[in-house]
């Protein structure tokens, strides 16, 4: 029998009129799993929760969430800003500032005589016909299925759990139930105070003649006070009988509803949500239960609506790819991570996992202003400003650091929360009662100073993707003079300019460190920002800080040999986490010879740790884009920077690439900043200006378009379409957009089209066939795809996932080949052969390789014509897995 509710009709009328659009924009599984990477989440930037298996309600006991906490994973609710101050967790006993979880509030179970359906007490083998679904256009997630109690009864059920994009305070659960059995049935609308950390009980109740339960928390050593109330309603039901829920757990509230139902018959019910907190009301509890009575009053079919086309309004612009799906939806589950961790009116900036988890304890780090503000600020520059405004509103306590510590101007806490103090906020920091730091073992509070340049940075991008001068006054120029003073008094000076001593790199595995190249530049690039908001304000800027500035650049370490920035002064060339010297060319721009932006490219690259975070292949690929590098491996950078890091079925980031779920923070929304800056920065080469945008657009052979679709520029809106030939650039609206290209300044008129040559990298002139070329393998790496080992550079390999195996690459067209020169990856055994083919079925040997090399093969084709050429490799017994960095075919 069908669902016939208001949410099961709405949903029907919507999947007819856009059948293929669902299938687009909808992630879904059939596979009932309670591992906290396999939940979805639903959030509106002002609520999130996550969602287990069952399709609602509190679960715990999902492994350990990492530094700074080590606290238990579990199926969370957050709501923006509220945190806590607590010594919680293994890694610390100081007293620190962390996100709070508050009570769960999508628990709406029911029980037949035999059994209840919670996420504590269901079982995979229990649920028949499973599917749980996320629609990213309207982040609803659907959970349905037929559960089998302890005693055979059947029962058919749906939920749908989804926050209010239109009104922040609102959620909505809903319960389709469809007994097989007839007789007793309860469903029971749960507050649950399981899922509360880091909260205190302030009050909780029930009133059952207006089916209307609340609880009121209290956010330890805070003070902030979070409310949360529900109405429930239901369709028209027999032998109705509602009571109080009894618990044993504070911070618990919950209506009980006994009914008889019938066989065959449905049974529907709503739960109208409302959580408010002391961020934005004087008065949380009462506003709470007001919001939830006055969503019942207005029904579901009117809240879905809203929700509806609010999330259309942010959809509105949004990136696409030509031809290929999967790159799509991981393209558009990143964009909604984001969209549902933040919105105009957030109370705070956002932490690594945004409103998805407790990881990185809820804490702002660079990660924002870096990673996550440029996504936002291309597109929906309204969202972006409670970033920049973030930094504003604690610049008081960053004033009261940098004095405390003996800096001038501000001095930003590397973890923040509330207020930005550094005593509070910094984990690993200890202070002392004038708020100066005696302790600090990790050096990130105390050493990692490129934060103060990045927070700079942003303040001078939203102005120049605005032009809001009075925002610049009032708001950006205040934070740009406290930076600006706090490297000026930073900087030491030595002969020929100035240093930055004892610095923890953006590379992280370095401390002590003096002119970390990033540092310097960025700490330069930050002074010159703030004597360009002075002009454009009419002030005077000290002639100081260009002199700093300038003096910055000239002790940034240089191997003149190998024409690269070293990491830092004594840089050896070990390993290194994330990058680093790479951000040089993205995203500062830094004024230098491309040929060192490739060469730090491809010295760097094979340094990096591929055990290392999410975001750094990003920067990679915008790199390799913006430097012109021959070939194709701003693709293959593109490729590594989110295929190891996604996880099915929800496609949300993990932080690190292998396969099990560490104690690491998830969903990573740095790495979906990086890898969503790949098709906004990368391939367009956009970058917002003060008196125009500049474009660079270029596509790699693999795609076969990007459109940006409604991107933003001081009150224009315009699309970007990047062809393989040709990039279009229409003004949707606004006055006429002007563009900085490489021929020039161009104007576009509204309406009108710019059409801008698209560059292609993979044509530049080389005599290697097989650069850029299709290819294939029977295995690879995900951090290692096949086309590393044709993208036209030694800094990336293909390797495959077993010593057996096969990397084939088809040739343009069949060909006379001379030679193919194979580079070896890895220093492991592993013996092959190189065979061609004109039809790819009958296949002639050109030569074999041993098991060890000197690394570089070498084989001379006599009289023969190809299409395809292959590398066999035999898998004997104690070989290794193949890598391979370069395979090169070339012809007579």
């Amino acid at each position: 029998m069908a669902f016939c509710s208001p949410m099961a009709m709405v949903a029907q009328a919507a999947h007819r009129a856009h059948p293929q659009a669902d299938e687009d924009w909808t992630l879904s599984t059939s596979d009932f799993d309670n591992r906290f990477e396999a939940e979805p989440y639903v959030g509106d930037g002002y609520l999130g929760q996550r969602i287990p298996a069952a399709g609602m309600g509190y679960l715990g006991d999902l492994g350990h969430v990492g530094w700074p906490l080590g606290t238990e994973r579990i199926a969370s609710s957050i709501a923006a800003g509220v945190y806590a101050k607590v010594a919680d967790g293994r890694f610390y006993k100081e007293e620190k500032q962390a996100i709070a979880l508050i009570p769960t509030w999508s628990t709406l179970t029911f029980a037949t005589p035999s059994g209840v359906y919670s996420p504590a007490t269901v079982s995979k083998n229990e649920v028949i016909g499973y599917n749980q679904s996320l629609d990213l256009r309207t982040g609803v997630v659907t959970t349905s299925g037929t559960w089998v109690s302890p005693t055979g009864q059947r029962t058919r059920f749906r939920y749908r759990v989804s926050t209010d994009r239109a009104r922040k305070h609102l959620a909505v659960v809903t319960l389709d139930l469809v007994p097989l059995w007839t007789g007793e049935a309860i469903v029971s609308s749960v507050l649950d105070g399981a899922g509360a950390r880091r909260i205190d009980p302030v009050d909780d109740g029930v009133d059952l003649a207006t089916q209307t339960i609340h609880v009121t928390s209290r956010a330890k050593g805070t003070g902030i006070l979070v409310a949360e109330a529900s109405t429930l309603q239901f369709s028209k039901v027999n032998g109705v009988t509602s009571s109080a829920l009894k618990s044993d757990v504070a911070q618990t509230a919950g209506e009980r509803v006994v009914f008889e139902v019938e066989a065959g018959k449905s049974y529907s019910f709503t739960k109208y949500v409302a959580v408010v907190t002391g961020r934005d009301s004087q008065t949380p509890s009462s506003d709470a239960l007001a919001e939830s009575m006055q969503a019942a009053s207005r029904g579901l079919i009117a809240l879905l609506e809203e929700n509806k086309v609010a999330w259309a309004s942010v959809w509105e612009s949004e990136v696409l790819v030509s031809g290929d799906r999967s790159l799509q939806q991981a393209i558009r589950s990143s964009e909604y991570s984001l969209y549902a961790s933040i919105r105009s009116d957030s109370p705070a900036s956002i932490g690594p996992a945004g409103l998805s988890s407790d990881g990185y304890a809820g804490m702002v780090f660079w990660d924002a202003d870096t990673w996550m503000f440029p996504v936002l600020l291309a597109q929906h520059p309204e969202i972006a400003r409670v970033m920049v405004d973030y930094r504003y509103d604690t610049l008081a306590a960053a004033r009261r650091n940098a004095a405390n510590n003996g800096y001038q101007g501000a001095f930003y806490p590397w973890t923040s929360g509330t207020t930005g103090d550094m005593g509070d906020e910094c984990y690993g920091a200890v202070t002392d009662s004038h708020g100066k730091v005696v302790s600090d073992p990790n050096k990130s509070c105390t050493q990692e100073f490129h934060l103060q340049a990045d927070i700079a940075l942003a303040q001078w991008q939203y102005y120049e993707a605005t032009g809001d001068k009075r925002w610049l006054e009032e708001r950006g120029w205040p934070v740009l003079e406290a930076v600006a003073q706090f490297w000026t008094g930073k900087a030491t000076a030595v002969n020929g300019g100035y240093s930055l001593l004892q610095v923890q790199t953006p590379d992280e595995y370095a401390v002590d460190t003096n002119n970390d190249s990033y540092t310097n530049a960025a700490a330069s690039l930050a002074l010159e920002r703030a004597i360009e908001a002075a002009k454009v304000l009419g002030k005077t800027a000290p002639p100081m800080w260009d002199e700093v500035g300038r003096g910055l650049i000239s002790t940034m370490p240089v191997d003149k040999a190998k024409n690269i920035y070293l990491e830092h002064d004594g840089y050896d060339g070990r390993q290194i986490k994330q990058a680093d010297v790479a951000m040089l060319t993205y995203p500062l721009d830094f004024s230098m010879p491309k040929s060192f932006g490739i060469n730090d490219l491809n010295y760097y690259t094979p340094r990096t740790d591929r055990n290392g975070p999410a975001m750094t292949d990003a920067i990679h690929s915008i790199a390799a884009s913006a430097v012109d590098v021959p070939g194709c491996s701003a693709y293959t950078y593109m490729i590594r920077s989110y295929q190891p890091f996604l996880r099915k079925p929800f496609l949300q980031f993990s932080e690190f690439a292998p396969e099990k779920l560490s104690d690491t923070t998830y969903d990573f929304l740095t790495g979906v900043g990086g890898f969503v800056q790949e098709f906004l920065y990368g391939f367009s080469g956009f970058r917002p200006l003060t008196d125009a945008i500049h474009l660079d657009p270029s596509l790699p052979p693999q795609l076969s378009g990007i459109t940006l679709r409604n991107m933003a520029w001081q009150g224009r809106i315009f699309t970007i379409q990047i062809g393989p030939k040709t990039t279009n650039v229409t003004l949707v609206s606004g006055s006429a957009l002007p563009v900085e290209t490489k021929d020039g300044k161009k104007i576009v008129q509204s309406g009108k089209v710019l059409i801008l040559p698209t560059r292609r990298p993979d044509l530049q002139p080389t005599g290697d066939l097989a650069r850029c070329q299709s290819i294939a393998a029977s295995s690879s790496l995900a951090a290692n795809p096949p086309v590393g080992a044709i993208d036209g550079i030694p800094a990336t390999a293909w390797t495959a996932a077993e010593p057996k195996a096969a990397l084939t690459v088809t040739l343009a067209s069949p060909t006379w080949l001379r030679k193919i020169t194979v580079h070896r990856g890895s220093p492991g055994l592993f013996s092959y052969s190189v065979e061609a083919s004109l039809d790819g079925l009958q296949w002639k040997t050109i030569g074999a390789a041993p098991a060890k090399s000197a690394g570089i093969d070498e084989f001379t084709a006599t009289q023969m014509r190809a299409k395809f050429v292959r590398l066999k490799f035999q898998g004997d017994k104690g070989a290794d897995a193949p890598s391979i960095t370069e395979f090169s075919v070339m012809t007579k």
